[in-house]
């Protein structure tokens, strides 16, 4: 009984140590965040196009009408730095759509990677 107590109390450790959402960052920002990352590297590795990942990212914007935005909270800084984030991430795709090229990719990664670096999340080449 002990060692099942035990192993237990091992994989409840583990999980919150795996956990690797910083601290100043909102539960719910963190998950938007990592969709829109989801969604950009799709389209950085040519999986989905411009108009397709335009479409996804505003359903992930959508994840924002539950979100509460607290003035002073502690993860107040990064959860807006996110949403202004993803906010250019969508821009940029549209100027992508309106334009036919891909010369927005360099900047679509250099978003991304900058919304990484706010999620802990590795960045990308």
């Amino acid at each position: 009984m002990k060692r099942i107590a035990l192993i237990a109390m091992c994989f409840v450790m583990l999980i919150t140590l795996c956990s690797c959402k910083p601290s100043d960052v909102g539960e719910l920002s963190y998950e938007m965040g990592k969709d829109a990352i989801e969604v950009v590297d799709d389209y950085l590795d040519y999986t989905i196009n411009a108009s397709a990942a335009y479409d996804r990212l505003k359903e992930v914007q959508e994840q924002e009408n539950v979100i509460s935005y607290e003035y002073g909270s502690p993860t107040y800084d990064k959860d807006m730095s996110i949403r202004i984030k993803l906010n250019g991430l969508i821009v940029d795709l549209i100027d992508v759509q309106v334009s036919n090229t891909d010369e927005n990719r360099q900047v679509i990664l250099d978003e991304r990677n900058d919304l990484a670096e706010l999620l802990g999340i590795s960045t990308r080449n």
